[in-house]
């Protein structure tokens, strides 16, 4: 049953980056009108998705991530192009935290 919720959350419920960004106070760098209806990985995530990157080592994804927002540290600057809107905030992993606690209250309110 907690699946099909989590399906129901996925397709139903979808955020822009402007939403998101009031939400955390972050600022937007790219379309605010980007929407996204699930979390993943940077590594693995598609159009459609929210992921976030903190550590250096991990920038080249960035660059290559199909995600449509990307939560990103506030003195982050792109040493090249990004296809994904990202939103600037202060601490990215406490962000995508709020976030997730945010999402599953709305899960525990749909079952």
């Amino acid at each position: 049953m907690c699946r099909v919720r989590a399906d129901k959350l996925k397709t139903e419920m979808e955020f822009t980056a402007g939403q998101i960004a009031a939400f955390l106070g972050g600022s937007i760098v790219g379309n605010e009108n980007a929407s996204v209806n699930t979390f993943s990985n940077i590594d693995s995530a598609k159009n459609g998705a929210l992921t976030f990157f903190y550590a250096k080592e991990y920038e080249n994804y960035v660059y290559e991530t199909d995600a449509s927002i990307v939560l990103v540290p506030e003195d982050f600057e792109p040493a090249r192009e990004v296809k994904a809107t990202l939103i600037k905030v202060k601490d990215p992993r406490e962000s995508v935290a709020r976030l997730l606690a945010k999402t599953f209250t709305w899960v525990r309110w749909l079952m």
